[in-house]
């Protein structure tokens, strides 16, 4: 997404059509990762992500409520920086929590675990380009 955005073609989709995704990676049929041991620092890991889901999926309802508004509502700036605040803290601690294995986990169980992970931090990518984007165009009140 960043090579993307430093070559311009990320800016020029949102300009030219802001509902547009940009083609993504595929991850195969299933992309959530479903505990399968019961080791602590495992469940421990689980827990965490089950709390991070929970967060992305609010942040991915308020953006895709910006995307479909057609209304002549202005999004306040103070708003957007949230959007925005929150996306990068997420991200950072979708990020961290890869830090956080502490056990060695089975292959197939860690497999999962990436994926999800990838596809997730891929997703908030686009989530915050999006949001920068209308951040741009916000009138600073």
């Amino acid at each position: 997404m960043q090579q993307a955005l430093s070559s311009g073609r990320a800016r020029l989709v949102f300009e030219i059509a802001p509902q547009m995704e940009i083609p993504q990676p595929s991850w195969g049929d299933s992309t959530l990762w479903v505990l399968q041991s019961s080791s602590l620092s495992t469940e421990t890991i689980y827990r965490c992500m089950l709390k991070l889901r929970t967060r992305m999926d609010r942040l991915m309802r308020i953006t895709q409520k910006m995307q479909r508004y057609t209304g002549t509502l202005t999004w306040r700036y103070e708003q957007v920086e949230n959007c925005i605040h929150s996306g990068w803290e997420l991200y950072m601690d979708w990020y961290n929590m890869l830090d956080d294995l502490e056990d060695n986990p089975s292959a197939v169980e860690l497999l999962m675990f990436l994926k999800e992970t990838s596809c997730t931090l891929y997703n908030l990518g686009q989530v915050v380009e999006y949001l920068t984007y209308i951040f741009q165009n916000v009138p600073k009140k």
